[in-house]
């Protein structure tokens, strides 16, 4: 069993890590962390939905509406240090 401050620096790093891939922290306690990446919306796709007459457009919003949730992780350091990363 590990000792909370090196539990706490292992979660510390590992959300650290995920910030960096684009992820935001939504909450946060010493043991566990909520991140969520947003969607991103593809300009060039939308370009070239806009130049085929509105139709493409049409088509790719409805696309990125429907298909592309956010993605949440919750991230948890059990007691033996194990870093436990659950996505929704």
């Amino acid at each position: 069993m590990l000792l909370l401050d090196k539990r706490i620096r292992i979660i510390d790093e590992e959300v650290r890590r995920y910030v960096e891939l684009g992820y935001r922290v939504v909450d946060r306690t010493p043991m566990t962390a909520q991140l969520v990446k947003q969607k991103k919306f593809d300009c060039l796709w939308a370009l070239i939905g806009f130049m085929a007459f509105f139709v493409g457009l049409l088509v790719y919003l409805i696309y990125y509406v429907v298909t592309q949730p956010d993605t949440a992780l919750y991230l948890e350091v059990d007691q033996s240090g194990k870093v436990i990363a659950s996505f929704s």
